[in-house]
């Protein structure tokens, strides 16, 4: 799949702007602060209904508008071609929109165009807290398998309600018999988003092992283990999974009442790396976690490429100056030739020569857009 017109409306300070990518690489030169990044984000943000890098959807509006618009056409090897519409408002609600179509559920959206992001900040998901890892799986196998995002956006709500009814009994309020139906909704929705976090864990360890092997020559060995607040050993089924919370949160339930809170579930669950055995947040060097990251992402990228048949767009954020030359090459022999890629740069000398022959290349300055 690949871009074939991206336009932008207000988005950051882009006023205007109109690209027709090229199929293969797609290099934005610039300094800083001229919205080469902006670029990357508009993309990722059509494809994932919201930026990586944004609180709020508010923040890429253009200052002093009140709207903004971005809008995608994409061609695609293995269905049918689509147009999607990022409509952001500085007082309403964004909307979206599939082939014209007004989509109310993210879950519509997110995956009709996969993307991949790889950026100088990757490392937090190994050096950073939990929540960083939980928002790398529930982002990633939402693109994946768009009924996962269904099932997050209604666990939410119930752990939303659930935590509700637990600062009640807290208090010593009655809701014993809400609480038990709330239970039931929470372990459906809960055990079918941990199925496939295990598969989805299990594969991308496959491969980021693999490939972490190959950068580091063989001398240090990755594992990624998914650490669950339920035992799961030997559990591989939604129904096994299913009776293993149900047993946990019965275990746990007068300590939930007295602290008023969920204390069993996906929300609490996380990702580790291990290098050699060690616990890689706490014993792996800044540069080995940043390999790690980048294992991770390249496995990602063929996780990817199986599901949909034909590989995701790649948007590569400072990536030249931020990874040393070997750890460019392995993200370059990806996806040079394989895939549609855009690649920000402060300029054309972070480049080797036979990089940029076939390149289309754009020059940002002062929020305009120049096609070299």
């Amino acid at each position: 799949m690949y871009v074939t017109q991206l336009t932008l409306h207000n988005f950051r300070n882009h006023p205007e702007v109109s690209l027709s990518p090229n199929k293969g690489m797609n290099v934005l030169l610039g300094k800083n602060a001229q919205g080469k990044t902006s670029i990357l984000e508009a993309i990722y943000a059509a494809a994932t209904t919201r930026s990586w890098r944004a609180g709020k959807d508010a923040e890429l509006i253009a200052f002093g508008q009140d709207q903004a618009r971005v809008h995608v056409e994409v061609t695609r090897e293995t269905q049918n071609d689509v147009e999607l519409e990022l409509r952001l408002s500085a007082t309403e609600k964004k909307t979206i929109t599939v082939n014209t179509i007004r989509q109310t559920r993210v879950a519509d959206l997110i995956g009709q165009v996969k993307v991949l992001l790889i950026e100088p900040e990757d490392g937090e998901i190994v050096r950073g807290e939990p929540s960083a890892r939980r928002k790398f799986l529930n982002l990633e196998i939402s693109q994946i398998q768009p009924i996962y995002c269904h099932l997050l956006s209604s666990y939410r709500k119930v752990l939303e309600q659930r935590n509700r009814i637990l600062k009640d009994m807290q208090k010593g309020l009655s809701g014993g018999g809400v609480l038990d139906i709330l239970n039931e909704q929470l372990v459906t929705y809960g055990s079918g988003l941990v199925h496939r976090r295990l598969q989805f864990v299990q594969r991308i360890d496959d491969l980021a092992t693999e490939i972490h092997s190959g950068i580091t020559d063989g001398s240090e060995k990755l594992e990624i283990r998914y650490v669950s607040s339920t035992v799961l050993e030997g559990a591989d089924t939604v129904d096994e999974i299913t009776l293993r919370l149900k047993a946990r949160m019965a275990e746990v339930k007068a300590d939930e009442i007295r602290r008023g809170v969920t204390l069993v579930g996906p929300q609490r669950d996380e990702l580790t790396f291990h290098l050699n055995g060690l616990d890689a947040r706490v014993y792996g060097s800044h540069g080995q976690q940043r390999t790690i990251a980048l294992s991770l992402r390249l496995a990602e990228f063929a996780v990817m490429e199986e599901s949909a048949m034909e590989p995701p767009i790649v948007l590569l954020d400072d990536v030249m100056t931020d990874l040393d030359e070997e750890r460019r090459g392995h993200v370059l022999a990806l996806t040079q030739g394989r895939c549609q890629t855009f690649i920000t740069a402060p300029s054309d000398r972070a480049f080797s020569p036979e990089m940029l022959p076939g390149a289309k290349i754009y020059r940002l300055a002062n929020g305009k857009v120049t096609e070299q």
